[in-house]
């Protein structure tokens, strides 16, 4: 798929089509962090739901093809220090500027709470894009590999 409307929007609940392609698509390449958004938000633990926070979806002229979100960042302890969770694009639709959009639209909602977003990867790959969005090696803290200052919250 070479083009297509694309729309980032903040959710307050997984999608019911989560499940159907996103999650098997994760769990087939390994990326476990897709099952653990499900589980923490069927379980509660985890909603995307303290101040601050927020969920997102990525669509492509209205499917489902990326998820991602911030969290207060549970290793900083500090509340204004945000992490970016659960960042993931479906395969067949990297490379269209979808995960570019929706860190993004992250780090621009994130603006209003945090003054720093933090993120943590181990695939060369996410570093790069990472890097490319503004995102600079973490240091001083083995909880995170990748940091942005965004400001004053």
């Amino acid at each position: 798929m070479q083009n297509c409307n694309i729309v980032i929007e903040r959710v307050d609940a997984l999608p019911p089509e989560f499940e159907e392609e996103m999650l098997p698509a994760a769990l087939q390449e390994n990326f476990v962090a897709l099952r653990w958004l499900r589980d923490d938000w069927q379980s509660g633990a985890n909603t995307f739901s303290a101040p601050g926070e927020a969920f997102y979806v990525a669509r492509c002229d209205g499917r489902l093809v990326g998820v991602g979100g911030v969290n207060q960042d549970p290793y900083a302890g500090e509340a204004a220090v945000g992490r970016l969770r659960r960042m993931y694009v479906l395969p067949s639709f990297r490379r269209m500027g979808i995960g570019r959009r929706l860190v993004q639209r992250v780090v621009e909602d994130a603006r209003k709470h945090f003054h720093t977003l933090r993120l943590r990867t181990l695939d060369a790959g996410a570093s790069a894009f990472y890097e490319a969005l503004g995102f600079e090696t973490a240091r001083g803290t083995e909880s995170a590999t990748h940091e942005m200052v965004i400001g004053n919250p």
